[in-house]
C-alpha cells in the first residue's frame, strides 16, 4: 500500500471523526429545531454533520429532502486540468441545521456507506457542498451525468430539459430586474474563461438576499443544477433576462 493511499485513508477517517464529534456537540447549539437527532434518526442510519455555506443554511431547513453536489478538480491525460461537478447523493433527509462558532452544518440522515462516501468527498473537494431542494413526495433517485467545465460549451442544452425539477439558489446581481414568482426567464452565464451561455425558459421562485448578495430560486433539472453550480464555483457570473 503506497503512501498516497494511506494518506487518503487517514484523511477519510479524520473527516468522519470530525463530523461525528460535531454531531455530539451540536445538540441544541444554535439549532433551528430542538429535536435530538438520535431520537428521530431511522434504524440503520447515522447522523452526519456536513458543513455548508450561509446560502444553503438559509434555504434548506430541517425536514427538507435534498440532493447535494460537490465540485472537484480533475486531472486527465488528454486534458491536464478540468473542473467537474457531481451529485453525490439524492433524496437525503435533513434532520436539523446548526451553527457552531459561526460555521453552518446540516445534520443529515445517511447510511454508513453514504457517511464514508460523503466524508471523502467533503475532504477532497476544495469547494463547499451545495444542494437542490426536492418537492414534497418526490423520493425517486435518478441517474445524473457528471458535468465537466471543458464540455459545457459543447452540450446541447435542449437535452437538459426534464420533467424532474429541483430548486437551486442562483446568485444574481441585486440590481437585476425583478421577475415574478412562477414566471419564466432566461439565464445568461458568463464563464470564468469568457464563454457566454444561455439557458432558456427557466421557472423562478423566491428572491433572497443573504448578506450583501442576492439569489433567485430556479426550478431546473438535476443536470442543469450541476452545470450552474460548476460555473458558479469556477468564478462565473449570472444574469436573468425576461423572455
Amino acid at each position: 500500500m503506497n503512501g498516497e493511499i494511506i494518506m487518503k485513508i487517514f484523511k477519510t477517517f479524520f473527516a468522519i471523526m470530525t463530523c461525528v464529534l460535531a454531531c455530539v456537540f451540536c445538540n441544541g447549539a444554535g439549532a433551528n429545531n430542538k429535536a435530538n437527532p438520535s431520537a428521530i434518526i431511522s434504524h440503520n442510519y447515522r447522523a452526519f454533520a456536513l458543513e455548508i455555506d450561509d446560502v444553503n443554511a438559509a434555504i434548506i431547513k430541517a425536514g427538507d429532502k435534498i440532493d447535494f453536489m460537490f465540485a472537484f478538480e480533475a486531472i486527465f491525460k488528454d486534458n491536464p486540468r478540468d473542473m467537474m461537478s457531481t451529485t453525490i447523493l439524492q433524496d437525503i433527509l435533513v434532520l436539523k441545521t446548526v451553527k457552531i462558532k459561526g460555521r453552518n452544518y446540516w445534520i443529515l440522515s445517511l447510511t454508513p456507506f453514504e457517511v464514508q462516501y460523503t466524508a471523502l468527498s467533503q475532504r477532497e473537494s476544495p469547494f463547499p457542498a451545495a444542494a437542490t431542494l426536492r418537492s414534497d413526495g418526490d423520493n425517486q433517485r435518478y441517474p445524473v451525468n457528471i458535468a465537466f467545465m471543458s464540455k459545457i460549451e459543447n452540450d446541447d442544452f435542449n437535452l437538459l430539459e426534464s420533467k424532474i425539477k429541483r430548486l437551486y439558489a442562483l446568485p444574481v446581481p441585486c440590481e437585476s430586474r425583478d421577475i415574478k414568482n412562477n414566471s419564466f426567464a432566461n439565464i445568461n452565464a458568463l464563464t470564468a474563461n469568457g464563454k457566454n451561455l444561455r439557458f432558456s425558459s427557466v421557472a423562478f421562485r423566491d428572491k433572497l438576499k443573504i448578506g450583501d448578495k442576492c439569489y433567485r430560486q430556479a426550478a431546473v433539472s438535476p443536470e442543469l443544477a450541476q452545470i450552474l453550480f460548476l460555473i458558479e464555483q469556477a468564478g462565473g457570473k449570472f444574469s436573468i433576462e425576461e423572455r
